[in-house]
């Protein structure tokens, strides 16, 4: 199937993406023109679907579940985002040729040649009725790289007058590049762990940053946050759960 898009202009691509925040399903559908090296890209249609209770409690249940239901999950899911870019797709009144997906981040340890991203791509394939590309860390990582951040590449083609693009998710990353050479690597957590203090507090996320503007630095917390050994690593590196 992948055979019948190769090279062609436009081209119309769905793409899904679940963050560590758990605030949801990004879905956003993309045309493309041009060449590989100088790409046009146009945004048709976007959406952010929230998670349900349940599909929250499965991916949290798969970071300490058996294989069985690791497994399971990671089937289930599949289904969830396959059904999900289906309806997106059918909302749109486009038509997509391709659809890549992340998936959900449940473990990351490119230390130990391993990652792993919950919705398995032939069940995302079978329920979204579309090519399906996925699965997009583990080649990195099995070379020794990092995996993360994934988009360094398409910064620097989509967005190349910009000197850094940086992302504020459940992770702050960054990537950054000149005319010979380009860099990209975590920074430090962001939502991920802001929206579980939040919750501590009894609000899913601190909205406009209320409770955040209300409080006074832990000058002391800072310090010993600071000192982690992973701001002593040099780029390219990544965090994990």
């Amino acid at each position: 199937m992948l055979r019948s898009i190769q090279g062609k202009s436009p081209l119309r691509v769905v793409g899904l993406m679940s963050g560590t925040s758990l605030d949801g399903l990004d879905c956003c559908m993309v045309e493309y023109s041009g060449s590989p090296t100088r790409l046009q890209c146009n945004i048709l249609a976007a959406e952010t679907l929230d998670y349900s209770p349940a599909i929250i409690r499965l991916l949290k249940n798969m970071e300490t579940c058996d294989g069985d239901a690791l497994w399971e999950g990671h089937i289930e899911y599949g289904k969830f985002l396959g059904i999900s870019a289906r309806d997106f797709v059918q909302a749109s009144g486009f038509r997509a040729d391709l659809l890549s997906s992340h998936g959900h981040t449940i473990f990351h340890r490119p230390e130990k040649g391993y990652t792993f991203q919950a919705g398995h791509g032939q069940a995302i394939a079978l329920w979204a009725g579309m090519p399906t590309v996925c699965d997009f860390r583990t080649a990195d990582v099995l070379k020794g790289g990092q995996g993360a951040p994934l988009v360094p590449l398409a910064d620097r083609i989509l967005f190349g007058q910009y000197a850094a693009c940086l992302n504020l998710g459940g992770l702050a990353n960054i990537s950054a590049h000149n005319a010979d050479n380009a860099i990209a690597f975590d920074i430090c957590p962001v939502n991920y762990v802001l929206n579980a203090l939040s919750q501590r507090m009894g609000k899913p996320y601190d909205k406009d940053g209320e409770i955040a503007r209300g409080g006074t630095i832990d000058t002391y917390l800072l310090e010993q946050l600071n000192a982690l050994p992973f701001y002593q690593h040099q780029p390219p590196k990544s965090l994990c759960r």
